[in-house]
């Protein structure tokens, strides 16, 4: 066999016809290294109004103010204006409208604390003698009531000149663009007044410890920022970084707001511009050459981050959401040779 094999050999090399490996084969190898997830906290699509408290929002809602005179609430007074007598029985209705915290196009509320100031102005005590005045919070155009709180004569009084304070508390409901507040008041007559429907009378609403169990938010425009992350690639032996050729930073994102993001992920001291997509989910690749790759891969302390501007929408955001980008490095290593 020895014999066999030392005469293929010469023939071979006699002929000129065979090529004899000198050197190791030159192999490219793909490696895919994963790394560490970044986010898009929803922190950063919410307005200064809006706050995570555990699993709901705490919302900061303006304060419901409504005014209105005896002329307008009276029809009857302005027949006797300026004379002094009982004050006419009447029936009326007065309202006003605070928009949501900016960039909240609505919310859905859980809960809240509502407290009532009524100033009266009017002249007269207006539910004195078993009348009534009914203030209710309710979503704007026609939305769900949130609240209803009524002072009834004789054992509630309404004194001229004093504000009357009540507290109540606000139960759950959708609303968009705004909180009403709707006063209804029914008015016996009857005490001694002069007439003046120029007066007064203001009913005060202040919200406070609002929660939300979601919120649909306008943030087209936003600028906002991924989570840094450090990339963790300086354990890689140093003969594969010197071999890497090309690769690419592969995103795997879960994107719950239904928006799109456009802006630049930054690796180390290379910036790249991405774009991620309005999709549920999708995958991202970014390019990036051997000398890039090899500026970051197997350095100290290189980090991951991002910062990009939003657009689409509104969103509708859930505490607990986050947009999710869970990334890996897919390289092309050159192994083998001299």
């Amino acid at each position: 066999m020895r014999v066999a094999r030392a005469t293929i050999l010469t023939a071979c090399l006699a002929a000129g016809a065979c090529d004899i490996p000198t050197e190791a084969p030159i192999i490219d190898q793909r490696w895919v290294i994963p790394l560490e997830a970044v986010s898009l906290d929803q922190a950063e699509l919410l307005p200064a109004s809006v706050s995570i408290l555990g699993n709901l929002y705490a919302v900061a809602v303006p304060d419901g103010v409504a005014t209105e005179t005896v002329g307008n609430l009276c029809g009857p007074c302005n027949a006797v204006n300026g004379l002094t007598g009982p004050a006419p029985a009447f029936t009326g209705s007065f309202s006003s409208v605070e928009a949501l915290p900016n960039a909240v196009v609505s919310a859905d509320v859980a809960s809240g604390s509502v407290a009532l100031s009524i100033n009266n102005q009017l002249g007269w005590d207006p539910i004195a003698g078993g009348g009534s005045i009914t203030i209710t919070l309710r979503g704007a155009s026609g939305g769900p009531v949130l609240g209803t709180l009524q002072l009834q004569s004789p054992a509630d009084a309404l004194p001229n000149g004093v504000t009357t304070m009540a507290n109540f508390a606000m139960g759950a409901g959708e609303v968009t663009g705004g909180i009403e507040s709707v006063i209804d008041v029914v008015s016996p007559g009857g005490e001694i007044t002069t007439m003046d429907t120029s007066n007064t009378i203001t009913v005060t609403a202040v919200t406070s410890m609002m929660r939300a169990f979601g919120a649909t938010v306008d943030v087209d425009g936003l600028t906002a920022s991924l989570s840094e992350e450090a990339l963790d690639t300086e354990d890689i032996d140093e003969s594969i970084v010197d071999n890497i050729i090309s690769g690419t930073v592969v995103l795997d994102v879960t994107n719950p707001f239904g928006l799109v993001y456009s802006g630049d992920v930054v690796v180390g001291t290379v910036t790249k511009s991405m774009v991620i997509p309005a999709d549920a989910t999708s995958q991202v690749e970014i390019s990036y050459t051997g000398d890039e790759l090899r500026s970051f891969i197997g350095v100290p302390g290189v980090t991951l981050s991002g910062t990009g501007i939003i657009s689409g929408g509104p969103a509708m955001v859930a505490p607990t959401d986050s947009l999710i980008i869970d990334p890996s490095l897919d390289v092309v290593v050159e192994l083998g040779g001299s």
